[in-house]
């Protein structure tokens, strides 16, 4: 379900704190998401070589599937929680962890002055 986005704060599996912008209504259903767009305190974003952990909820017929974002590592509820657009009980199905991806260094051949 897309709607209005917010900015939320967001912890990495490492501990720092980042902002992330994403669906309103999707990332509050996880609960733990904390909106800071009035005055934020955090100043940089979460970068784009890092995918936010979330959490995939469905009904018992898969027709209604919402993925929320989990803003802390703990903050996933297990209970079943109410879609605020059907009114259906949704299921958590998976949550998806972090993923970071690394750059990997290559020597491009441009004479830069080091020996390789």
């Amino acid at each position: 379900m897309s709607g209005s986005q917010k900015w939320f704060s967001y912890t990495t599996n490492s501990g720092d704190n980042f902002a992330v912008f994403a669906d309103e209504s999707n990332a509050e259903l996880a609960g733990a998401s904390i909106d800071i767009s009035g005055g934020a305190s955090l100043v940089y974003a979460l970068p784009r070589n890092v995918k936010p952990r979330y959490a995939r909820y469905q009904d018992a017929t898969g027709t209604i599937v919402r993925k929320a974002l989990v803003s802390t590592v703990a903050g996933v509820p297990t209970t079943p929680i109410i879609d605020p657009v059907s009114g259906a009980s949704l299921d958590l199905v998976a949550i998806v962890g972090e993923k970071t991806r690394i750059v990997t260094g290559a020597d491009t051949g441009i004479i830069d002055g080091d020996a390789t």
